[in-house]
């Protein structure tokens, strides 16, 4: 059977044994070997590892050898392996570049723009659609080597805010986190290899997104280095305010390559629990429940559910709150009197665990949720958000999971948002969706061989046939690269799409920079996609104006 990759968004599947997150391991061990240690020339390089042609590596290469790492060496593998490596180029980039800080990552890109090439940024590497390699004459950024994360917790301000740089990763936050012996907690991921920029960049969602908002609602500022590696810019509500809205939930690489971002964090509560409370052969009474009473629900709790086949679905929760609080907020999904003890009452399963410590419970709540399994087995996944769970969607939902999935190894999961989410209008940042109830995915995975991702392709196009009709857009964050997503940027940003290509014209003009990928803001003629207006109709039908106003003067960057 085959198992998720880690880190991804994780899903179920038949017999649980799809539990495992789908992230590939990326025990990146960086030996800092420069091309001078490896005492190889250019032409030895070509003729050795590529037997490429002398256009391969550029002009403006011997700028970068004190920081980059050939094929050749032992340490390449690790530094160009991603989360999904049957989704990207099968030919190796032509060399990898690790700038230790932003001067050398100017350096970096302004050697791509000048040769006319493509690079591929790598932080964590969790691009869900293969965008974080590049084919050879291209070349990686690695951010590998800027992974610092430094506290300041008596800011002017108040408060604590965290700086992260480059590929920092939220294993490292939560570290240190644990290193200053304070309690603290944030908008952050689960998976512990997902970088924390990359995460915020496409909005962020986690188990305490309904009392903080999203990941990137917490961002106080951006240190960006501009595509062409021309400059190095602070984008803030009073620098650059412009770009500062546009990365709050466009996703990464479509404005330059950000080094650094500052964010707050919040002071911890006395006491998280988290666990699941699951329901055998009661899909359609589960989901009913969470249709009808998952908006009332506190906003220091958090509830997730997952399909695990035909007959079985979990509720997973995280509360930042005590057990007994806990179980009372959650009376509605119970059947009879809250349990004093876990296990079994009136055919609902209630597995709860407790901590006083965020950054020990999110690890927890993480590896239960299978988020510590590594696999390389590759995924196809897509997205929907849901205005509502309604009895439209309640039964798509349920009809997917009693016909076209139990025999596949695909699972279902729902992400609840509301909250704190939803205060903010949908144009306040560049996340378009915050009017939404939960969000839906579906993950398949698949063994490697082209017969096996097309008939997961056909799986998923036929699920989303089924439940788009009670959708309103995708999660830029779950990248899907298929063909058979329709009108992608519209799905991605809706109504904020015509401000973002104003955004992107003005700091990185489509299709003309080193960071050039499928799903480029305006990448296609015209910028806009088709069918555009048909999404900002169906999002003004549900929710009125998009509130997002005139992009106004843009900063020169």
């Amino acid at each position: 059977m085959v198992q998720p990759a880690r880190g991804a968004p994780r899903r179920p599947g038949p017999a649980r044994a799809l539990r495992g997150a789908l992230v590939l391991a990326l025990a990146v061990a960086l030996l800092g070997v420069g091309l001078g240690s490896l005492a190889l020339g250019a032409e030895a390089f070509r003729q050795r590892d590529t037997g490429a042609s002398a256009g391969d590596l550029p002009v403006c290469f011997g700028e970068l050898q004190s920081f980059s790492v050939l094929p050749s060496a032992p340490s390449f593998a690790n530094l160009t392996r991603i989360q999904q490596p049957l989704l990207s180029p099968a030919d190796a980039p032509a060399f990898v570049a690790l700038p230790s800080d932003e001067s050398e990552l100017r350096q970096a890109l302004s050697c791509a723009s000048s040769a006319g090439l493509r690079v591929a940024v790598k932080g964590g590497g969790h691009s869900f659609a293969g965008y974080s390699r590049v084919a050879a004459p291209g070349f990686v950024v690695s951010l590998e080597r800027m992974t610092d994360v430094t506290l300041d917790e008596q800011p002017a301000g108040g408060g604590v805010r965290v700086t992260v740089r480059g590929a920092a990763r939220w294993e490292h936050v939560y570290s240190a986190f644990a290193r200053s012996g304070n309690r603290y907690q944030v908008v952050g991921g689960l998976c512990p290899t997902v970088g924390v920029i990359g995460y915020t960049s496409g909005g962020g969602v986690g188990p305490l997104a309904r009392a903080y908002g999203l990941a990137a609602d917490n961002v106080l500022a951006f240190r960006l280095t501009l595509a062409n590696g021309s400059a190095t810019l602070t984008a803030s509500p009073q620098q650059h305010a412009d770009l500062y809205w546009a990365l709050r939930g466009a996703g990464g690489g479509q404005f330059g390559v950000v080094s650094e971002l500052i964010f707050q964090a919040h002071p911890g509560v006395p006491q998280y629990t988290w666990g699941t409370l699951c329901y055998a052969n009661r899909t359609r009474d589960a989901l009913s429940r969470v249709a009808k009473y998952a908006d009332g629900l506190p906003r220091w709790l958090n509830l997730d559910a997952e399909l695990d086949g035909a007959d079985s679905l979990c509720l997973w929760l995280f509360a930042a709150q005590p057990r007994n609080e806990t179980l009372a907020a959650l009376a509605p999904f119970l059947d009879g009197a809250a349990p004093g003890t876990n296990g079994t009452t009136g055919g609902t399963t209630v597995q709860l665990q407790g901590s006083d410590c965020y950054w020990e419970a999110i690890q927890a709540f993480a590896e239960a949720k299978g988020y510590s399994d590594a696999s390389a087995s590759p995924f196809l996944l897509r997205s929907h958000l849901l205005p509502t769970v309604s009895a439209a969607a309640v039964d798509a939902i349920a009809r997917a999971a009693e016909g076209i999935l139990p025999a596949a190894s695909c699972g279902q999961s729902l992400i609840q948002f509301g909250g704190r989410i939803g205060e903010l209008s949908p144009g306040a940042t560049a996340f378009p969706w915050r009017r939404s109830s939960y969000m839906l995915y579906l993950s398949c995975g698949f063994d490697g061989s082209a017969a096996a991702r097309q008939q997961a392709q056909r799986i998923v196009d036929q699920w989303s046939a089924m439940v788009q009709p009670a959708a309103e857009g995708s999660y830029v964050n779950f990248l899907d690269a298929s063909a058979s997503l329709p009108d992608w940027a519209a799905q991605y940003y809706g109504a904020n799409l015509p401000r973002l290509l104003t955004v992107k014209q003005q700091y990185n003009p489509p299709g003309t920079g080193p960071l050039r990928f499928p799903q480029e803001i305006g990448a296609q003629a015209g910028g806009a996609e088709p069918g555009t207006a048909a999404v900002h109709s169906r999002h003004r039908e549900r929710h009125g104006s998009s509130g997002a106003g005139a992009p106004g003067k843009l900063a020169t960057a």
